[in-house]
Protein backbone atom coordinates (compact mmCIF):
# COMPACT_ATOMS: atom_id res chain seq x y z
CA UNK A 1 0.00 0.00 0.00
CA UNK A 2 1.32 3.41 -0.94
CA UNK A 3 1.33 6.21 1.79
CA UNK A 4 2.76 9.02 -0.03
CA UNK A 5 -0.39 11.38 -1.07
CA UNK A 6 -2.47 9.98 0.89
CA UNK A 7 -0.88 9.29 4.67
CA UNK A 8 2.17 11.76 4.27
CA UNK A 9 3.09 14.76 1.57
CA UNK A 10 6.05 15.47 0.74
CA UNK A 11 6.68 19.33 1.25
CA UNK A 12 10.42 19.77 -0.24
CA UNK A 13 13.61 17.09 -1.30
CA UNK A 14 17.25 17.92 -0.63
CA UNK A 15 19.50 15.72 -1.54
CA UNK A 16 22.68 15.26 0.29
CA UNK A 17 26.03 13.79 -0.94
CA UNK A 18 24.79 10.05 0.45
CA UNK A 19 21.14 10.14 0.39
CA UNK A 20 18.54 12.71 0.96
CA UNK A 21 16.30 14.63 3.40
CA UNK A 22 12.46 15.36 3.09
CA UNK A 23 10.50 17.47 4.50
CA UNK A 24 6.80 15.81 5.10
CA UNK A 25 3.63 16.54 5.96
CA UNK A 26 1.50 13.97 8.08
CA UNK A 27 -2.38 13.86 7.01
CA UNK A 28 -4.27 13.98 10.30
CA UNK A 29 -7.49 12.98 9.28
CA UNK A 30 -6.49 9.80 7.45
CA UNK A 31 -8.13 6.89 8.25
CA UNK A 32 -5.70 5.25 9.65
CA UNK A 33 -5.47 7.27 12.24
CA UNK A 34 -9.10 6.61 13.27
CA UNK A 35 -7.88 2.62 14.15
CA UNK A 36 -4.90 3.61 15.64
CA UNK A 37 -5.86 4.77 18.17
CA UNK A 38 -9.25 6.70 18.28
CA UNK A 39 -9.27 9.82 20.62
CA UNK A 40 -5.66 9.44 20.95
CA UNK A 41 -4.42 8.81 17.18
CA UNK A 42 -0.43 8.04 16.78
CA UNK A 43 1.71 7.02 13.89
CA UNK A 44 2.23 3.34 13.51
CA UNK A 45 5.40 1.79 13.37
CA UNK A 46 4.51 0.35 10.48
CA UNK A 47 3.65 3.13 8.56
CA UNK A 48 6.70 4.89 9.33
CA UNK A 49 8.74 1.64 8.07
CA UNK A 50 6.64 1.79 4.69
CA UNK A 51 7.45 5.48 4.26
CA UNK A 52 10.98 4.54 4.86
CA UNK A 53 11.09 2.14 1.99
CA UNK A 54 8.95 4.70 -0.36
CA UNK A 55 11.33 7.40 0.53
CA UNK A 56 14.18 4.89 -0.67
CA UNK A 57 13.27 3.78 -3.76
CA UNK A 58 12.77 7.55 -4.48
CA UNK A 59 15.75 8.70 -3.59
CA UNK A 60 18.04 6.23 -5.18
CA UNK A 61 15.42 6.03 -8.59
CA UNK A 62 14.54 3.17 -8.87
CA UNK A 63 12.84 -0.38 -7.18
CA UNK A 64 14.42 -1.59 -3.96
CA UNK A 65 13.32 -4.62 -2.22
CA UNK A 66 13.39 -5.19 1.87
CA UNK A 67 15.82 -7.89 2.77
CA UNK A 68 14.96 -6.49 6.67
CA UNK A 69 14.92 -4.04 8.99
CA UNK A 70 18.00 -4.51 11.42
CA UNK A 71 17.50 -1.64 13.35
CA UNK A 72 14.50 0.02 14.49
CA UNK A 73 14.22 2.78 17.75
CA UNK A 74 11.21 4.28 18.55
CA UNK A 75 12.80 7.41 20.63
CA UNK A 76 9.46 9.61 20.60
CA UNK A 77 5.69 9.08 19.52
CA UNK A 78 4.46 10.89 16.65
CA UNK A 79 0.87 12.22 17.03
CA UNK A 80 0.23 13.98 13.59
CA UNK A 81 -2.01 16.77 14.88
CA UNK A 82 1.22 17.81 17.35
CA UNK A 83 3.55 17.01 15.21
CA UNK A 84 2.15 16.95 11.19
CA UNK A 85 6.18 18.17 9.96
CA UNK A 86 8.91 15.39 10.19
CA UNK A 87 12.15 15.57 8.36
CA UNK A 88 12.90 11.86 7.18
CA UNK A 89 16.42 11.67 6.29
CA UNK A 90 18.05 8.92 4.31
CA UNK A 91 22.09 8.34 4.28
CA UNK A 92 22.95 4.99 2.37
CA UNK A 93 25.87 3.31 3.67
CA UNK A 94 28.77 0.43 2.22
CA UNK A 95 26.91 -3.05 2.24
CA UNK A 96 27.28 -6.03 0.18
CA UNK A 97 27.60 -6.36 -3.55
CA UNK A 98 23.95 -5.82 -4.54
CA UNK A 99 22.86 -4.67 -1.42
CA UNK A 100 22.50 -1.13 -0.01
CA UNK A 101 22.25 -0.30 3.65
CA UNK A 102 19.80 3.00 4.48
CA UNK A 103 20.07 4.76 7.50
CA UNK A 104 16.77 6.28 8.23
CA UNK A 105 16.45 9.53 10.96
CA UNK A 106 12.79 10.89 11.77
CA UNK A 107 13.03 14.65 13.42
CA UNK A 108 10.75 17.05 14.05
CA UNK A 109 11.61 20.49 15.84
CA UNK A 110 15.07 19.62 16.51
CA UNK A 111 14.08 16.31 18.31
CA UNK A 112 14.35 12.45 16.96
CA UNK A 113 11.55 10.39 16.73
CA UNK A 114 12.95 7.41 15.28
CA UNK A 115 16.17 5.91 14.02
CA UNK A 116 15.72 3.43 11.74
CA UNK A 117 18.13 0.83 9.43
CA UNK A 118 17.05 -0.74 6.01
CA UNK A 119 19.05 -3.74 4.19
CA UNK A 120 17.82 -3.71 0.62
CA UNK A 121 18.75 -5.90 -2.17
CA UNK A 122 19.37 -3.94 -5.89
CA UNK A 123 19.07 -5.26 -8.92
CA UNK A 124 20.23 -1.88 -10.62
CA UNK A 125 23.49 -1.52 -8.88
Amino acid sequence: MKLDGSLYTILDEIPAETGADYRLRLDPGHIIYQAHFPGAPITPGVCLMQMGLELSQRCFGHPLKLQCVSQVKFLKTIVPSRTPLLLFSLRTRPAEEGRRKVQALITAEGETYVKMTFLFNEENL
